[in-house]
């Protein structure tokens, strides 16, 4: 899939850039994430667009990103997330695992927080963390 979205490096903190039809748009707290530090994008089977930032986790709806937190999202620095085949979104906030189903943010009792995550042919979930 190609992302329209990518990574830019300013000064410490990393920023949000969209690359749509060659234009250039950054985003920021002032565009509604919760954080200039976004650490991690992934894009749910529904197709929306998901930022993990310092300060939690943000979905980009209706030309803007909105700081998610209702249906018991965890509102703490948030650093991985996954999007799987089934639908679901996994995010790794503050050291614990969390899924995204139904509306609703659920903590995963079966993995700690994850650093990376994949899903092979069979559906197996595989996590990785340090």
């Amino acid at each position: 899939m190609n992302m329209p979205y990518g990574w830019n490096k300013r000064t410490s903190t990393y920023v949000l850039d969209r690359y749509p039809q060659g234009e250039r748009t950054f985003y920021r707290t002032a565009d509604g994430l919760p954080s200039d530090n976004v650490t991690h994008l992934a894009v749910a089977g529904n197709g929306d667009v998901w930022a993990a930032t310092s300060a939690g986790l943000a979905r980009y709806a209706g030309g803007r990103f909105e700081p998610v937190r209702d249906g018991g999202a965890p509102a703490a620095p948030a650093s991985m997330l996954y999007a799987d085949r089934q639908g679901g979104l996994w995010a790794s906030v503050a050291g614990a695992l969390y899924r995204f189903e139904s509306g609703q943010w659920r903590e995963d009792a079966l993995f700690a927080a994850a650093d990376a995550m994949a899903e092979d042919d069979a559906g197996t979930l595989f996590a990785a963390s340090e």
